[in-house]
Formats: structure tokens, sequence, C-alpha cells
């Protein structure tokens, strides 16, 4: 693992606490996962994994994902990370949902 400064792992810390058990309208955060690691130019970066609850539908609402967005930009900025920070949303399921599942069988 990367020599991360205290500083940024304390940050980082801060917005993956800020983050857990919040709702965006219908969605909530469930888990943020921290991951230091090399990206695809083989720099040193934070990855946050965020697991959210599994949309209603096919996916989560647009304004509420945007929503979340702009919190983990605001967190950002409030707690400085001195690496690039890459954020990946996931739903808590990820198998497909039961229409999903009866779309696929029908094709």
């Amino acid at each position: 693992m990367a020599n991360v400064p205290e500083t940024t792992l304390a940050s980082l810390t801060e917005i993956a606490t800020a983050l857990g058990g919040e709702h965006f309208g219908a969605i909530a955060v469930e888990t943020v996962d921290i991951r230091i690691d090399l990206d695809s130019e083989d720099e040193w970066a934070v990855f946050l994994d965020i697991t959210l609850s599994d949309p209603n539908g096919a996916t989560w609402p647009y304004d509420d994902v945007l929503h979340l967005r702009r919190r983990v930009l605001d967190l950002a900025h409030e707690h400085p990370v001195d690496a690039t920070v890459y954020v990946s949303l996931s739903p808590h399921t990820d198998s497909p949902q039961d229409d999903d599942e009866q779309h696929l069988l029908a094709l």
C-alpha cells in the first residue's frame, strides 16, 4: 500500500463516516468502503465504493443520485484528500430484480 499521509486517512474516515447511513430521496447509503490502489495511469488513487439500497425500479432516481454525488464533492472539499478520488455506486443486491429475470426468460 502507498505511503498515505495521516491527514488523508483522517479525511477519508471523515467522508466515510459522514456518508454512512445518509438518505438522498429514495437512496440510502448502506456502506462506504475505502480502497487505496493504483489507477489506470499507475498513480496512487482513492476509490470510494459506496453500496446503496436497491433501487425501487430499474435504477435510482436521477435527482437523488445527483444529490448524493454533490454531497460527496462537498465532503471532499471539506476534508481534502491528497489524491485523485474515484467514486463507484453499487446496489446492495447485484442479482437481477424479479421482473428482470422474467424479462430474460421471455427472450
